[in-house]
């Protein structure tokens, strides 16, 4: 799917609860799913940056715009869970 069909699905549909699932490599990974969507979020890349942030085993909360993610986060992936299409890019 092209970015402006992800940013559309992402705003119009419920967003799934989202969860730290895995460090690796300077890297936290979170990911979540409901009827609609798959999100898969990483934040960090390198020593700095992860020891800024505070982990949690509560679901985080997700802005309600696709470019905020892509702010934040160094890779955000979207994907439909119906029809499989999916969005990746790397932000920050």
């Amino acid at each position: 799917m092209t970015k402006e069909e992800a940013r559309k699905f992402y705003e119009e549909n419920e967003k799934p609860k989202v969860y730290f699932v895995r460090y690796c490599k300077y890297s936290f990974t979170f990911s979540g799913n409901n009827d609609f969507m798959k999100l898969t979020l990483c934040y960090g890349g390198n020593a700095d940056d992860i020891y800024r942030y505070e982990i949690d085993t509560a679901p985080i909360e997700l802005p309600k715009d696709l470019d905020s993610l892509l702010d934040f986060y160094s890779l955000v992936v979207v994907e439909n869970v119906k029809n499989g299409d999916k969005y990746e890019e790397y932000g920050q």
